[in-house]
């Protein structure tokens, strides 16, 4: 069982919910703001309902992103289920994302595992966040590990005295990639890996590289090199 965020979509709406006599659509105070999951405002009514509904958007950020949590089974019978949703302005870090783990994980433990099996990890769209995270659970020492038998293969999961193995994340490798391949379509943008960067300059200092790899002057330049030129403004 894995726990997949989908990709967000722009909200920036509060508005009141009458079952509950809530206001929602708010992700935490304006002061020292960080995301709170599953605010909600009670209002009340008369001249009190009145002044908590001022009070709640003069102190509150209206979330301007949709997050959902779906759990995807790794069975080819079983539907994917949306176990949670709530807003965010996207104002939090990894330690924030981690919680939100652990309490996800306790609630399936207790409510659905029985039924449907274990979460063995999480995915998402390439936030970095996330990404830490997941990089943390595949490099640790911890406990018993997992790991594919393959020559330098170095990330691993954690195997549970049940047997379960979990820590095992996941992204869209697409979305990554575009991550990668978008700087390089501004000659502005600086191409950031780890702790090295490239920027145009770079580009330049490869022509007599680029020129021998094609075949020199006399050769019809291949695709990748008129992709060079482009991008580097080189018409040489």
């Amino acid at each position: 069982m894995r726990l997949d965020i989908t990709r967000k979509c722009n909200v920036l709406c509060s508005r009141w919910e009458s079952r509950r006599d809530t206001l929602i659509g708010f992700c935490g105070q304006k002061e020292s703001h960080t995301c709170r999951l599953g605010l909600e405002v009670k209002v009340g009514s008369g001249e009190e309902g009145y002044s908590c509904i001022v009070d709640s958007f003069e102190s509150n950020v209206i979330g301007s992103y949709a997050r959902v949590v779906i759990v995807n089974p790794l069975h080819e019978k079983l539907p994917r289920l949306v176990i949670s949703t709530s807003v965010t302005c996207n104002s939090f870090d990894a330690t924030w994302v981690q919680g939100q783990w652990d309490w996800m994980k306790c609630e399936w433990d207790k409510h659905c595992r029985a039924q449907v099996g274990p979460i063995i990890g999480h995915a998402s769209d390439g936030d970095s966040r996330r990404r830490k995270l997941m990089l943390s659970d595949y490099c640790s020492k911890f406990g018993t590990r997992w790991k594919l038998e393959w020559e330098s293969w170095m990330l691993s999961g954690c195997v549970a005295s049940s047997g379960d193995v979990y820590g095992l994340g996941d992204q869209d490798h697409p979305h990554n990639g575009k991550k990668l391949v978008n700087p390089l379509d501004k000659s502005t943008y600086p191409l950031v890996l780890g702790d090295h960067h490239a920027c145009l300059e770079h580009v330049h200092l490869t022509s007599p590289t680029v020129l021998e790899d094609v075949g020199g002057p006399d050769r019809r330049p291949s695709r990748a090199y008129n992709g060079y030129q482009a991008l580097s403004g080189d018409s040489s």
